[in-house]
């Protein structure tokens, strides 16, 4: 869940800044001998990619650009969160493509890092 704009410099190149929730869940399994445990966690991150969109053609575009996340808490305020920014965040690379016109478009990304 999110937003974005889509700002052009030309009609070829622009800039996407996005503001996104992201919701994780995982599973780890750890085992010994013994015994065999399953802890499941739930992860909550604030996201703010910033895009640089290439549009050669009306029904095509590709984006290209960091992303910088944090992980959130529900049980810590805005504020808190907002303080553990540095401790908890993670830098990544972004790449994107979309294909479609008008209303209806298909978009795909990839997360490095």
């Amino acid at each position: 869940m999110g937003g974005f704009l889509e700002l052009p410099l030309n009609s070829f190149i622009g800039i996407q800044p996005e503001i996104l929730f992201n919701k994780s869940n995982t599973r780890i399994t750890l085992e010994n001998e013994n015994a065999r445990r399953s802890t499941r966690f739930n992860l909550n991150y604030l996201s703010v990619p910033i895009l640089l969109k290439i549009t050669p053609s009306e029904a095509f575009s590709l984006n290209v650009g960091p992303q910088f996340s944090v992980l959130t808490n529900r049980d810590d305020t805005a504020f808190e969160n907002l303080g553990k920014a540095f401790s908890r965040g993670d830098l990544s690379m972004v790449f994107g493509v979309q294909f479609g016109s008008g209303p209806l478009k298909l978009y795909a990304r990839y997360n490095i890092g």
